[in-house]
C-alpha cells in the first residue's frame, strides 16, 4: 500500500487496511455522512473487572474502533511483542524500562469490548510512537511510528454500519461525559492502592505470595510474587512494600 505519510509500520500491521483498499466498498449509506464518519475520544476512564483503566485515545471510523496507546520517547526503543518490558535508551545513555505497550493496550481492548458490548473483531489495537522515537529492534505488529491518525483515516474498508457507528459513539459520548477530573483522580487513587497492595497482584488481580529467591547472588532474599505464575510474572521486592 502506498501512502504519502511519514509513517513507519510493521509489514503485518492492519492487514485489513491493504485488503480493504482493494475491495469494492459495500454500500452502507456512508457517502452522505462523510463529515460525521470520524470521531476521536481522548483520556476516557473505562470500567473493567479490576476497577478502571485509562485509554489514551479511541478513534471510531467506518473501518472499526481503533484503540490507541501513545508513546513519546526521544530515544532508541528496544522491545519485541512478547517481552514483558521494553527499554528506551536516551542520547545521554539513560535507560527507562516501561511495560510492553502491546500488553498494556490489551487490557484497554478487553475493557472496551465489555463496556461497548461489541465483538472483538470490531476493535483494533494500535501502539503509536512519536517520530522522536527510533526502533532499534524489529517493529512489532500493530505498532507504528508517525502519524497514526492519517494512517487510520486511509483505511477505506467498512466494518461498521451507520447504525453501529451511532450506537458506539453514543456510549463513548456518555463515557466522555463521566471522564471528568474527579473520575481521573479516583482512577489514580485506585492505581496507587493496587500497586501498594501486599495482598492482590496489580497486573492480574491474583493473590500475592511471599516467596524466597533462588537466583545466584539473591539466595534467601524474600519477595512478593503472583500466585498465577507463570502466566503472570509480577514480582515486587519486599523492600518496596
Amino acid at each position: 500500500m502506498s501512502l504519502r505519510l511519514s509513517v513507519h509500520c510493521s509489514s503485518s500491521l492492519f492487514n485489513g487496511l491493504a485488503v480493504g483498499r482493494k475491495k469494492r466498498r459495500r454500500q452502507l449509506e456512508w457517502e452522505p455522512r462523510s463529515s460525521d464518519s470520524f470521531r476521536c475520544y481522548v483520556g476516557l476512564i473505562v470500567p473493567d473487572e479490576r476497577g478502571t483503566t485509562e485509554v489514551d485515545e479511541i478513534l471510531v471510523t467506518p473501518a472499526g474502533i481503533f484503540v490507541i496507546e501513545k508513546k513519546d520517547f526521544g530515544a532508541w526503543i528496544f522491545g519485541s511483542e512478547n517481552d514483558e518490558h521494553w527499554t528506551a535508551v536516551y542520547p545521554n545513555r539513560e535507560k527507562h524500562r516501561f511495560q510492553n505497550p502491546i500488553h498494556q493496550n490489551y487490557r484497554h481492548i478487553k475493557a472496551l469490548e465489555s463496556f461497548l458490548g461489541v465483538p472483538r473483531s470490531m476493535l483494533s489495537s494500535v501502539v503509536a510512537f512519536s517520530q522522536r522515537s527510533r526502533f532499534m529492534t524489529t517493529l512489532p505488529s500493530d505498532v507504528l511510528v508517525g502519524d497514526h491518525v492519517a494512517f487510520i483515516r486511509s483505511n477505506e474498508n467498512i466494518a461498521l454500519s451507520p447504525e453501529d457507528f451511532d450506537a458506539i459513539c453514543s456510549r463513548l459520548d456518555a463515557l466522555a461525559e463521566s471522564s471528568d477530573r474527579a473520575s481521573h483522580d479516583r482512577h489514580v487513587q485506585d492505581l496507587r492502592a493496587r500497586f501498594e497492595s501486599t495482598i492482590q497482584c496489580p497486573k492480574c488481580g491474583g493473590e500475592l505470595i511471599q516467596r524466597q529467591s533462588r537466583k545466584l547472588g539473591n539466595e534467601g532474599n524474600f519477595f512478593l510474587g503472583c500466585s498465577n505464575f507463570p502466566s503472570c510474572r509480577y514480582v515486587r521486592s519486599l523492600d518496596a512494600t
